[in-house]
């Protein structure tokens, strides 16, 4: 079971971050378009699998407020596709 699941988007990358107790942790990062501010948030990832699953676009918009605000994850050229609003988990 994944516990924490963390993007951090800035200079050009989204760098993704799951750990998991029994299994370890993993890191990925890719090249995206950034724009305005690095953020870092943390995500239920179920919530984020499913979400990705359901835009069938090849390429996927995420539009972040803030570390503390939801997110919405849309198609790019797709204008007739649900948006996903995906709220940020808070981890102490």
């Amino acid at each position: 079971m994944v516990e924490v699941s963390e993007a951090d988007v800035g200079g050009g990358k989204l760098a993704i971050s799951a750990l998991a107790t029994e299994i370890g942790a993993h890191n990925a990062t890719i090249d995206c378009l950034a724009f305005g501010k690095e953020v870092s948030v943390k995500f239920n990832h179920t919530l984020v699998l499913e979400a990705l699953a359901a835009i069938t676009t090849e390429d996927v918009a995420i539009e972040f407020s803030g570390s503390s605000r939801p997110a919405i994850f849309k198609p790019v050229g797709d204008n007739d596709s649900a948006l996903h609003l995906i709220y940020p988990m808070t981890v102490r």
